[in-house]
């Protein structure tokens, strides 16, 4: 509580927080048009459920209705802006105005399905051609939810469906055979095959990129609870018990799950996405062991990477790494980790 109530102080109120660049004591700050705004909304609408504090509440509604549909938005998967900011919104108020902006954003990455490939295209032109297609395993947790969403508002089997052909295609060319994921695949989809694997975030390109790998976790959870496919949770659990037996002995991933070197980057936010998709799992299966796991990570955090100083510039998780290679957010806050870490606290029960 103290430590959002100090970031709402020295964020802007037209800017959006994404992480700390390295050295600097000072977030960098998106302008509403980026893909991880909706997550700051998002921390604030948690934070009035939490406290009953109407302060949180006002802002988080000043900071949602700041986030708009672009004409970016034509060429590239922004609208997870509006699923942690406007659906959340609109399941605390019942404002029609998040409500119609959120579904806006679903009918966008409706838009965005490739059906030559039956897989949501993360940017540029839709080419519903025979091409080799690039396919992100990220995608599972950042463009399904809203589309889940829309379709428990609407039951519009189209959104629905594209769920269901995503994931099958997500799970025949992005996870491998030992359940570690591809972050990228590129396939054929004439052909039916896979042509090559890619892991720009990732220490090589056959190797797994621990943020990844969880938010496969956390996806393939999520469209078994819309589906009820056991096909769905068994993949899910096997994605889990990838991650469960890569992880050191403080249950925080480095961030790559193969880098032989172990005196490397940990990433904190692999491990909060990680820790509210074992709850879930936990929830769907009963399976004990990852509701253990999930609260060995949520504890490791707690002693070990959170920011307890509200006067700190950093967020309330730090040691995060979103891309080892381009040295900018490495071993430091970033929105997201702050928002799932948030989302798993909310989800314990006595």
């Amino acid at each position: 509580d103290h430590k959002v109530d100090w970031l709402t102080e020295v964020i802007p109120k037209d800017k959006f927080p994404y992480g700390i660049q390295k050295n600097k004591e000072v977030w960098f700050l998106t302008a509403g048009k980026d893909w991880s705004d909706g997550f700051w909304p998002g921390i604030l609408w948690a934070a009035h459920q939490v406290t009953n504090n109407k302060k949180y509440k006002n802002l988080a509604d000043e900071w949602t209705r700041a986030i708009k549909l672009t004409e970016w938005e034509n060429y590239d998967i922004r609208s997870i802006r509006f699923y942690y900011s406007h659906s959340k919104a609109y399941e605390l108020t019942k404002d029609e105005f998040f409500r119609d902006n959120a579904l806006k954003a679903a009918e966008f990455m409706a838009s965005r399905f490739n059906n030559f490939g039956s897989f949501i295209q993360i940017s540029g032109e839709i080419d519903n051609s025979f091409k080799d297609k690039r396919n992100n395993v990220e995608l599972m947790s950042i463009s399904l939810p809203i589309l889940a969403w829309a379709y428990n508002k609407t039951k519009e089997k189209k959104y629905s469906d594209m769920i269901i052909k995503h994931s099958n295609t997500t799970k025949k060319f992005n996870i491998r055979e030992d359940s570690s994921v591809r972050r990228w695949a590129i396939f054929n989809p004439k052909k039916d095959i896979l042509i090559n694997e890619e892991n720009d975030f990732g220490y090589k390109p056959t190797s797994t990129h621990s943020r990844s790998q969880a938010r496969a976790i956390y996806g393939f959870t999520s469209v078994y609870e819309l589906t009820q496919n056991e096909e769905f949770l068994s993949i899910a659990e096997n994605l889990a018990n990838y991650f469960i037996n890569h992880l050191p002995k403080d249950f925080v991933p480095f961030y790559d799950l193969n880098d032989p070197n172990r005196d490397i980057q940990k990433d904190s936010s692999a491990a909060t996405i990680a820790s509210s998709a074992l709850l879930n799992l936990y929830n769907f299966t009963g399976k004990e062991k990852y509701k253990e796991y999930s609260y060995n990570i949520l504890k490791s955090l707690s002693l070990n990477y959170l920011s307890t100083d509200s006067k700190n510039y950093q967020g309330i998780i730090v040691h995060g790494c979103h891309n080892v290679h381009d040295d900018y957010y490495n071993d430091s806050s970033l929105i997201y980790s702050d928002y799932f870490f948030i989302e798993s606290l909310k989800k314990i029960k006595n």
